[in-house]
C-alpha cells in the first residue's frame, strides 16, 4: 500500500492530499529515508512524521483494507515515540 494512502486510512492524516503533500515536502520518512507518496509500506517498517509541533515515530503493524473506522485506525501501527518539538525549531 502507498504511504499516502496508509497515513490517510490509519487516521494519521485527515486527507490523502495532505499525506501526499507531507511526503512531497519531506515531512514523512520511512526507515530514515525521505518517503515519496507512492512508496510502498510493509509491516515492520518504521515511519517518522515531523508535524509542526511534534515528532511521531511509529512501527507498521498491519495494512488496512479498503475502509477503516476512525477508532480502528490505530490497530495498524504501534507508537514508538511521540515527542514535542522545542519552540526554537518552529
Amino acid at each position: 500500500m502507498r504511504i499516502d494512502v496508509y497515513l490517510k486510512r490509519c487516521g494519521l492524516m485527515k486527507h490523502r492530499s495532505l499525506a501526499k503533500r507531507a511526503c512531497d515536502n519531506g515531512i514523512v520518512r520511512i526507515e530514515g529515508f525521505r518517503a515519496k507518496p507512492g512508496k510502498e509500506v510493509r509491516i515492520g517498517q518504521h515511519i517518522a512524521i515531523e508535524f509542526r509541533d511534534r515528532l511521531l515515530r511509529i512501527e507498521v503493524s498491519g495494512i488496512p483494507g479498503k475502509s477503516v473506522r476512525k477508532k480502528e485506525g490505530d490497530q495498524f501501527y504501534r507508537i514508538l515515540s511521540d515527542e514535542p518539538k522545542s519552540p526554537s525549531s518552529f
